[in-house]
């Protein structure tokens, strides 16, 4: 039996062939394998069986008129001797009916399994399948299967490259290096789209632009020549809705009002970008919370406090105020370097100066040596440093390193109330 290994052959299920007899061509006993014919033109050549009184011989092939692969006593006959010139048939024995009835209950068998067509109905079914072996299977290797997870698979190369079940398609991108092709569709009727809400899904308004349609309406198209652009049909928006918004926060975004871009925060516009240029925010007046701040010092910026006043704020409190009389306002100590503070700093020990600035210097305990900062990006940077004890130490300024003073090492002095301003260079300490 061949199937469902193979398909069955002549050699496999035999050849029947009418009115085929001849003789034997000399005698055999009950064990000889040797059987030649008298003429054996008309036997099968894939071989069968041929009947010498009661018993039946089988054969695999015939070389002229010798019988080759000979079993005596085939098919549940006894072997026995024969006289030369014994007449000798080509009968249809048993095994050619069973032969043949194994093979169509196998083939049966094995069409009950894979399609399982149940009696007095129409539906046709296969077995579920895998991607490696799919229940129904093109000459290319590709194939439909079920795997059980709810839809329908198609396999390439025995691997899913898509799933369809009753709301969605699924596309397997790593194994699927084909295309899938889907039609153009329209604003109203998009290629892909949803079997309750057939107006709103993807759709290609054009070439090399990809649109998204919802309730027939394009609202973003995704170009890709001449350059990749996003272009959103949107509008002013609907009352406190932006055309444009956010997951969450609905009445949060950006609406487009033609030759303006608003950003709406909660419902309210906050700022606004004009074709002019003009950059204008809905500016808050409180100067414990300035309008720009930044994000880790909430009360530190710059804040409108009044109409045509500006106010630049640290820690919550206005430092310098700017009106549209042309006042400018401090509040605190004032240093005419924006980088430096006025705060006096009074030392008695060693000390690397930072953002001391300005130092006043008590030796009375012993010399005192001021150290300058590196010079690298402190340029301009300015120090002012006074003795004021009357002791006869030494107040040492040196410099960082092999940093000079005026192409000194340092500078040593030890009168009471002298004092010395010095300011970083480019490349060395400068006093003045």
């Amino acid at each position: 039996m061949a199937w469902p290994t193979s398909v069955a052959t002549n050699a496999d299920l035999y050849v029947a062939v009418n009115n085929v007899n001849t003789t034997l061509n000399g005698a055999i006993d009950a064990v000889t394998t040797t059987v030649v014919l008298t003429d054996a033109t008309n036997f099968p050549a894939t071989g069968g069986f041929v009947t010498i009184g009661t018993e039946a011989i089988s054969y695999t092939s015939k070389t002229g008129n010798s019988l080759n692969g000979v079993v005596r006593g085939a098919d549940g006959t006894v072997a026995a001797s024969h006289a030369n010139l014994a007449p000798t048939f080509l009968f249809v024995v048993a095994a050619h009916h069973n032969e043949l009835k194994d093979e169509v209950i196998a083939v049966e068998t094995d069409i009950n399994a894979r399609i399982g067509v149940p009696g007095g109905t129409n539906t046709l079914k296969v077995v579920a399948g895998t991607a490696a072996d799919p229940s129904i299977e093109f000459p290319s290797g590709n194939g439909i299967y079920d795997a059980g997870v709810g839809g329908v698979q198609i396999s390439r190369l025995s691997a899913q490259v898509a799933r369809f079940d009753s709301t969605i398609l699924l596309i397997n991108p790593v194994q699927l290096s084909d295309v899938l092709q889907m039609p153009i569709g329209s604003v109203t009727a998009p290629s892909i789209a949803q079997t309750s809400d057939l107006n709103t899904g993807l759709y290609w308004s054009a070439t090399d632009v990809l649109s998204v349609t919802a309730g027939g309406s394009n609202v973003v198209s995704f170009k890709g020549t001449p350059a990749f652009q996003t272009i959103f049909n949107s509008s002013t928006g609907v009352g406190t809705r932006p055309s444009i918004a956010f997951s969450g926060s609905e009445t949060t975004g950006f609406i487009n009002s033609g030759t303006t871009i608003n950003i709406m925060n909660s419902g309210s516009t906050n700022y606004t970008f004009s074709s002019s240029g003009v950059f204008q925010g809905n500016w808050g007046n409180s100067i414990s919370s300035p309008a720009i701040q930044g994000i880790i010092d909430t009360n530190t910026g710059i804040a409108w406090s009044a109409a045509d006043t500006l106010d630049l704020a640290t820690a919550g409190l206005s430092r310098l105020k700017v009106t549209s009389a042309g006042q400018s306002q401090f509040s605190g100590d004032l240093n005419p370097q924006s980088t430096q503070t006025s705060k006096i700093n009074n030392i008695n020990s060693n000390t690397s100066l930072d953002n001391h600035y300005y130092v006043t210097v008590d030796a009375s305990g012993g010399a005192i040596t001021l150290t300058l900062p590196a010079l690298s990006g402190i340029t301009g940077r300015t120090y002012w440093v006074k003795k004021t004890d009357s002791s006869s130490n030494n107040v040492v300024i040196d410099g960082s390193g092999a940093e000079t003073i005026d192409g000194a090492a340092n500078v040593t002095f030890n009168t009471q109330y002298q004092s010395y301003t010095v300011v970083a260079g480019a490349s060395e300490w400068h006093i003045f």
